[in-house]
């Protein structure tokens, strides 16, 4: 319905125009075929494949306008000639007795492209991983798990959109799916794996160190590793491990993770505290050893070692402990 529309638009504007043309050689129009012709749309005009000479403006530009074919695929070429013009016109209802054809005796029409290269597209999953990542990209290598080749497509405003479709640490093997759009219009849609190395300076052990240890600054360095996509996150900073206390044995060179270790306790099991009670006003603090090893907010057993009794108290810091309930309810606790 909508090819018909335009047919008969273009016929109605033809009868309007082609009567003020006399049979005069001056007013003849000439329709010269071009050899080779680029088109950028849908659909191959007349106008694209001639020049066209008409003593009215109007003429040139209703013939320009007569589709003669749809466009060529991207990479393929379509040959039209004089004969195929006449054909056209003709279907028009357009008498060809002022009309003269010349020019090239074949036109080879192809598509105009727009060429989206290989490095295009590494450039695209490189600066979408650059974009994300947390890592030092300085210690980042991206590995192509296959080569990507150059993409024509029709000419068009190109948009490249990569998602990443395993994981969100951009780590190890990953994969992208890189879609390619024209005008808005999806025209290619691309599965991309890659392998992201990742080397960075991590803190490591410098020797043997036993479950338990509480972390000194000669107990670890920064060594610089290729990380792996473990699912466990590494320390990066010497800072953030000292004073720290490991929950397992490690070796020497061994890259410490946050699952490794845990806040050192305030107070050690057996350790000696000062216990603080107040009463009224007053204050008083004794000697005390505790009975369980905790941080600070937590309850724990202490004994008094001026009573030998064991009471209920909050770590409030180092080695210090606050008694927290009244001595009947530390009698119903025993």
């Amino acid at each position: 319905m909508k090819r018909n529309s335009c047919r008969t638009g273009i016929l109605a504007a033809l009868l309007l125009v082609l009567p003020v043309l006399s049979h005069g050689s001056e007013n003849a129009i000439t329709i010269s075929l071009k050899s080779v012709a680029l088109v950028g749309g849908q659909k191959v005009l007349l106008g694209d494949i001639a020049e066209i000479r008409a003593a009215s403006e109007d003429v040139v530009k209703m013939l320009s306008g007569i589709k003669m074919c749809a466009s060529p695929s991207t990479g393929t070429r379509r040959a039209l000639g004089p004969r195929d013009v006449e054909l056209k016109l003709r279907d028009y209802s357009i008498a060809l007795s002022d009309i003269s054809i010349n020019g090239a005796s074949q036109v080879i029409v192809s598509r105009k492209t727009t060429e989206i290269t290989a490095d295009d597209l590494r450039k695209v999953i490189r600066d979408h991983i650059y974009r994300n990542m947390t890592w030092d990209r300085k210690g980042v290598t991206i590995e192509f798990r296959r080569d990507l080749t150059d993409i024509s497509l029709p000419a068009g405003d190109i948009d490249l959109q990569a998602v990443l479709l395993s994981g969100t640490n951009y780590i190890g093997p990953q994969q992208f799916a890189l879609s390619i759009l024209a005008d808005g219009e999806l025209r290619k849609k691309l599965p991309v794996r890659v392998n992201i190395h990742v080397f960075q300076k991590v803190v490591v052990s410098t020797r043997q160190l036993s479950r338990k240890r509480i972390i000194r600054a000669d107990d670890v360095e920064l060594q610089m590793r290729e990380l792996r996509q473990t699912g466990k996150t590494p320390f990066l900073d010497v800072n953030d491990v000292v004073g720290k206390r490991l929950k397992l044995s490690v070796s020497a060179n061994y890259m410490l993770y946050h699952s490794t270790l845990e806040d050192a306790p305030a107070v050690q099991r057996g350790s000696y505290v000062t216990i603080r009670g107040k009463k009224g006003s007053i204050t008083v603090s004794t000697r005390g050893q505790a009975m369980e090893e905790g941080g600070i907010g937590q309850d724990i057993q202490v004994k008094n070692l001026s009573s030998n009794r064991t009471v209920i108290a909050r770590i409030t810091g180092p080695d210090i402990v606050d008694v927290v309930i009244s001595t009947e309810k530390q009698e119903e606790r025993r």
